[in-house]
């Protein structure tokens, strides 16, 4: 598991797309281009919006630009209450920023349903822009917005991360007769 360039899973899907989700059959975190600097102490993110209302983030090229990361448990974590965010190189979704707690939030499947929890970090877990009760579950609803102590993510299930990718395929131009 890894992050992954937007454009390079693209090329790949457009490789073989009914093939895609046989090989990354887990949903997806899309992260913001944007990587701070060690010492800079803002963090630039921008979200991109899928809410109908285009902005110059939803442009294709500027989604190509953003990275992703499958959510998927890894075999150097051992923890098995599910699949773990933090600041340390044991988590399933390692994240090197100083806001994030060592061990800040997890996923889990739970009655068929993702699932995320805060796990008692000091600068909060967000979903859609609310702060989870700590180590309470909540649902994950379709492409909602997750912040893990600043760091902005948008989250997909596999299926419209694919869609995500295909409408990035560039249509031929229509000719007017």
């Amino acid at each position: 598991m890894g992050q992954f360039p937007v454009k390079q899973l693209f090329l790949e899907y457009l490789g073989a797309p009914t093939r895609f989700l046989e090989r990354h059959p887990h949903p997806w975190l899309v992260l913001s281009p944007n990587v701070r600097p060690k010492g800079d102490l803002s963090l630039r993110t921008s979200v991109y919006s899928l809410d109908g209302k285009p902005t110059e983030d939803d442009a294709p090229e500027r989604i190509m630009e953003l990275t992703a990361v499958e959510i998927a448990k890894r075999s150097i974590n051992a923890f098995g209450l599910g699949i773990t965010v933090g600041r340390t190189k044991n988590n399933d979704l390692y994240i090197n920023d100083e806001r994030i707690s060592r061990f800040h939030a997890y996923f889990r499947v739970q009655e068929s349903s993702w699932q995320l929890s805060d796990a008692g970090s000091k600068n909060g877990t967000f979903l859609d822009g609310t702060r989870l009760d700590q180590r309470r579950s909540q649902p994950l609803p379709p492409m909602a917005v997750l912040d893990f102590g600043g760091y902005r993510t948008r989250f997909f299930m596999p299926t419209p991360f694919t869609e995500l990718l295909r409408k990035l395929t560039p249509h031929p131009p229509s000719f007017a007769r």
